[in-house]
């Protein structure tokens, strides 16, 4: 069995690109995700893809430096360069992927909340303006 359950964020913005014949376009989203050791401050970095319309939610929402909870196999990505040489590489394609960060909006909601003065009804009758 070939699938790996990784956690961590990525290092960049996607990339994005589209592949194939010009009728049938299909999109994908590459990127660098670093995962921390347990014990201690060391990553791993998984090179990333993701095809069709995990593609598109990458490209919408994933940015550098978000958590992410990553699955997926992972496939040889090996290839001949120009002097003929192979090239040997790995990506983890992504299968499911999912935001671990707050979303903003709550995030500044509890922000909001902590910087918010309550008061008694004494003290909003005493306000200089009504």
């Amino acid at each position: 069995m070939n699938k790996h359950v990784l956690t961590g964020r990525p290092t960049a913005d996607p990339e994005v690109s589209y592949f194939g014949k010009d009728g049938e376009q299909k999109m994908m989203a590459k990127f660098t995700l670093a995962s921390n050791h347990l014990h201690d401050k060391d990553a791993d970095f998984f090179r990333c893809v993701a095809f069709g319309k995990k593609a598109d939610f990458v490209e919408k929402y994933v940015k550098k430096g978000i958590h992410l909870l990553i699955t997926g196999p992972e496939r040889n990505n090996n290839y001949k360069d120009k002097e003929g040489k192979t090239v040997y590489g790995m990506n983890l394609v992504i299968e499911t992927i999912e935001m671990l960060d707050k979303k903003k909006t709550e995030q500044e909601a509890d922000q909001n909340k902590e910087e918010f003065m309550e008061m008694t009804e004494e003290e909003m009758a005493n306000l200089p303006f009504k």
